[in-house]
């Protein structure tokens, strides 16, 4: 794995991974002219990229897909320098008339305890809580928990 990150202007940046462009910056706050996502910002898309992922692999061989399903996710950052997340919340949002919510269940849990390589990693500096939304409700919560060497 591998990239490259190009400086455009003033705190804009264009990354390339596999030949494909993405762009970061700073906040606005920070000088930034909103032409991208700031790097904490991509981490917290990394978790809910590579988790979402997983459920939807899962779900797929279950034959157990939602018609909609989104990742909301947050972190509380702290104050000091440099600035780190102190804690994730990840809330995973399915909506579906027929969902079957044990395999949607599984599948959430699989990815936090078991498959997703960024919340694992992540983990090693902060506690990653999760909640499962089904159509508007709070079925679940747990917190992220891997068991690897």
């Amino acid at each position: 794995m591998e990239g490259k990150i190009v400086w455009k202007d003033k705190t804009h940046f264009t990354a390339i991974n596999r030949g494909i462009e993405s762009h970061l910056d700073a906040s606005p706050d920070f000088g930034g002219q909103n032409m991208g996502p700031t790097p904490k910002e991509l981490v917290l898309n990394g978790i809910a990229g590579c988790s979402g992922l997983d459920i939807v692999s899962i779900l797929t061989k279950m034959r157990a897909m939602p018609k909609e399903f989104w990742i909301d996710i947050n972190a509380d950052k702290t104050t000091t320098t440099p600035s780190y997340f102190k804690s994730v919340n990840v809330i995973y949002r399915f909506k579906d008339d027929n969902v079957d919510v044990e395999k949607i269940k599984k599948a959430v849990n699989l990815s936090m305890t078991k498959y997703c390589g960024v919340s694992f990693m992540i983990l090693k500096t902060c506690p990653i809580t999760y909640e499962i939304d089904v159509n508007g409700k709070i079925i679940h919560k747990d917190q992220a928990c891997f068991d690897l060497p």
